[in-house]
């Protein structure tokens, strides 16, 4: 995701907290099924709809590191 790449996580895992479908990148359950589904799909969208998943999952994890940063800020100031 940081590296402006589309992820494809399994749905049962953690990253699928992280990872909404077709948002920010693309879910898949655990069968290979559905896992070329969504591979398939994730290939098939166009450059407009993939920079857009990419745009949005860089926004998610640079979201995330600013809210540790700012615990990690808070915690060696003593407010926690």
């Amino acid at each position: 995701m940081s590296m402006e790449r589309v992820c494809l996580v399994s749905k049962p895992s953690n990253h699928s907290k992280i990872i909404k479908n077709k948002k920010n990148g693309f879910e898949f359950n655990l069968n290979q099924n559905s896992f070329l589904k969504a591979l398939n799909h994730s290939m098939a969208i166009n450059n407009t709809a993939k920079n857009e998943i990419i745009k949005k999952a860089r926004y998610t994890i640079k979201k995330i590191i600013d809210k540790n940063l700012n615990f990690e800020k808070k915690l060696k100031i003593g407010l926690f």
